[in-house]
């Protein structure tokens, strides 16, 4: 007969025993979860500084607060630009080619001290603007009288005061700053060369000795400092003083009284 060995249920275990010894064992999984933690922190900390290092470098770069006066300013700038800068290159205009680039011209172009300068972009020389007289002359004068007519608006500055020759030179300055410079004027201030004329010279002396006479005043300001005051029709002229009267700031008060300044040359109210 055939006979069927059917085990008996030792052998059972041995088989499965025997089965489970024959698949592959897994390796032991190490622990890897405090590495990622540091390795995370120690990435964000990395892009953080960079991100630092870059944000201050932009902000050095391009501050919103200039480091030099982007508009005419009024005793900031004590010795002023130089009229005849020698470095100045460009083309030569004669005054019927500038008067061409007036403010219905392409480009528009205006001059002070007999420096052209492209002043297109900005909408004050336009027709609708504020200031299109500026455009295509030099109107060096009415810079610092307010006199926007064909009296005012000519290059002579003879007869102007010290305070008017500095208010020229921070205009000047502003427009170096602001706006291209494209060339010379010839006339007054330049020969057909290009080379400063005496005029130019002259002006530069001005400007020398109005500079000189600014300091002493800002020295005599301090010593003597002006006095606060107000006028109305009730009380008429009223004085009086601060420890910041006069723009100087100081630890003593001081008193209104009469004084004869000798930088200007008149009677004011100081300080004393």
């Amino acid at each position: 007969e055939n006979l069927v060995h059917r085990g008996t249920s030792s052998d059972k275990h041995k088989d499965v025993t025997s089965e489970t010894s024959k698949q592959p064992q897994s390796e032991p999984v190490e622990d890897k979860s405090n590495f990622h933690f540091v390795y995370t922190i120690a990435k964000v900390l990395i892009i953080f500084t960079v991100l630092s290092v870059l944000y201050t470098l932009y902000s050095l770069s391009y501050s919103d607060t200039p480091s030099t006066p982007r508009t005419p300013s009024k005793v900031t700038n004590t010795k002023g630009p130089h009229f005849g800068d020698p470095k100045l290159t460009g083309r030569l205009y004669t005054r019927e080619e500038l008067a061409r680039h007036d403010s219905h011209g392409s480009p528009i172009l205006l001059a002070i001290m007999g420096r052209v300068y492209d002043v297109t972009k900005s909408r004050s020389y336009q027709p609708d603007g504020g200031y299109p007289f500026f455009a295509g002359t030099d109107g060096t004068r009415a810079f610092a009288t307010g006199e926007f007519n064909d009296k005012g608006l000519i290059d002579d500055i003879t007869e102007l005061d010290h305070d008017s020759i500095r208010s020229i030179a921070d205009w000047v300055f502003m427009y170096d700053e602001d706006y291209p410079f494209v060339g010379k004027l010839i006339g007054t201030y330049f020969d057909e060369k290009g080379d400063p004329t005496a005029a130019l010279m002259n002006a530069e002396k001005l400007l020398k000795k109005a500079n000189k006479q600014k300091a002493t005043q800002n020295k005599e300001k301090v010593k003597f400092p002006p006095c606060n005051g107000r006028f109305n029709q009730a009380e008429g002229q009223v004085v009086w003083c601060t420890t910041q009267s006069g723009g100087i700031e100081r630890s003593w008060t001081g008193r209104p009284r009469k004084y004869f300044d000798p930088t200007i040359r008149t009677k004011r109210c100081a300080c004393a």
